[in-house]
């Protein structure tokens, strides 16, 4: 399944989803260091992360529309982003929520 990860950090929950079976169509994170960590562990071929579309943006200025659809699962990495995750799978049409916490 396609899915866009949130607030991705240093990219722990991006790892366990990509482990769960989730392609990440999306990385998005707005910090500089945490980005600068994604592209030292793709620079070392790491599992998963080599792969992923790195974005250093902010989640609310990024353009989901370059998605292409299909994304089945927006996660993120703090409870207190909900409303930001819950605009952004607004923004790719995605119409059900479920919280894992």
């Amino acid at each position: 399944m396609k899915s866009v990860e949130l607030f991705a950090g240093a990219g722990g929950l991006a790892i366990g989803m990509a482990k769960a079976g989730f392609h990440h169509a999306a990385v998005i994170e707005w910090n500089s260091d945490a980005c600068e960590t994604f592209r030292e562990n793709k620079r070392h071929h790491t599992r998963h992360v080599e792969e992923w579309p790195l974005h250093e943006d902010d989640v609310r200025e990024f353009d989901y529309g370059t998605l292409n659809g299909d994304v089945m699962v927006v996660s993120g990495g703090d409870a207190a982003i909900r409303k930001l995750v819950r605009e952004a799978a607004t923004r790719l049409g995605i119409e059900r929520m479920e919280w894992i916490d």
